[in-house]
């Protein structure tokens, strides 16, 4: 385990924040297109801690640890460690679980 990976976890794990992973690759169209949207998102929830995850270089392995299969992909976990994920282009899906979350 890496050093980074280590204190990430760390600090998603042992704080009262929510946490979004947003898993992207840069071959992904619908990712590219939908990254304005995630910057807005970023904006309109500020208290949430934001991981980018680039699915070909995760390192860390977040996409196996959160299940994640598809891309584009947000997992929101909770302080209370539940985990919610979304995927595709449907804006209203990450609303949806980053407004229950936050």
């Amino acid at each position: 385990m890496s050093i980074r990976h280590a204190f990430r976890e760390m600090w998603t794990n042992n704080t009262n924040m929510t946490t979004a992973y947003h898993f992207w690759s840069p071959t992904c169209g619908p990712c590219k297109k939908l990254k304005p949207a995630i910057e807005e998102l970023k904006s309109e929830f500020p208290e949430v801690t934001w991981i980018s995850v680039n699915t070909q270089t995760d390192a860390e392995g977040y996409a196996v640890k959160y299940g994640v299969t598809v891309v584009p992909t947000i997992a929101v976990v909770s302080s209370q460690g539940t985990v919610q994920k979304h995927s595709g282009t449907q804006l209203a899906g990450y609303y949806r679980i980053l407004r229950g979350n936050s």
